[in-house]
């Protein structure tokens, strides 16, 4: 399978994990931890993929770790950090905890910036900023606002002026999955209970 051209990927692994009371990424689903399943959809997608996080705790082959430069927790960080890194010019960003995403839509976003610095699905209404694809042209107002403390995206996008970001609707994501399942993301114990029934 040949690689998205321009793109690096990036597995975020930072998050606190509360309402999981236990590291996310290493969260067994079906015999197979959360990152596993993350990394087996995106390895073949792109030639640099990087896992971003706060402790290089996991080693698999084919990606690189990318340690967070800022002290705290957020997405913005570990984005900020993968930006600095990538080695190409733009960013898909998949967050550790989203195990059903589809290759097909990875590659409907990634493949299509057309200028834009972000491209965002919106799901059930709401801004999806942990599967999405970013310009590392980002890069100086994400590094600003991550020195000011600010830890994630959504605020990042909505309130960055000059930001030039398209938005993907819901009926356009539905032709590509039509349950919305890459949109699931396992934040809790009821959540892996539930993704454990859809995979029955």
């Amino acid at each position: 399978m040949s690689s998205i051209q321009g793109v690096s990927c990036v597995v975020l692994t930072g998050g606190e994990s509360k309402r999981m009371g236990a590291d996310k990424a290493y969260v067994q689903l079906a015999g197979r931890t959360l990152i596993e399943r993350v990394l087996t959809t995106v390895t073949p997608l792109f030639d640099d993929v990087m896992i971003s996080g706060r402790d290089k705790t996991v080693k698999i082959n084919g990606t690189r770790f990318v340690k967070d430069r800022h002290t705290g927790r957020g997405p913005a960080i570990g984005l900020c950090a993968a930006m600095q890194e990538a080695r190409h010019p733009y960013l898909f960003v998949i967050a550790c905890d989203m195990p059903f995403v589809l290759p097909r839509l990875i590659k409907f976003l990634a493949s299509n910036p057309d200028g834009y610095d972000v491209v965002m699905p919106m799901c059930g209404g709401r801004p999806e900023p942990l599967c999405a694809l970013y310009s590392k042209a980002c890069l100086k107002a994400l590094a600003g606002r991550v020195e000011n403390g600010e830890r994630g995206l959504v605020s990042f996008i909505e309130n960055t002026p000059g930001l030039k970001v398209r938005r993907i609707s819901e009926q356009e994501l539905w032709k590509i999955d039509p349950d919305l399942r890459s949109f699931v993301d396992i934040d809790s114990s009821d959540a892996l209970a539930e993704a454990e029934r859809m995979m029955t």
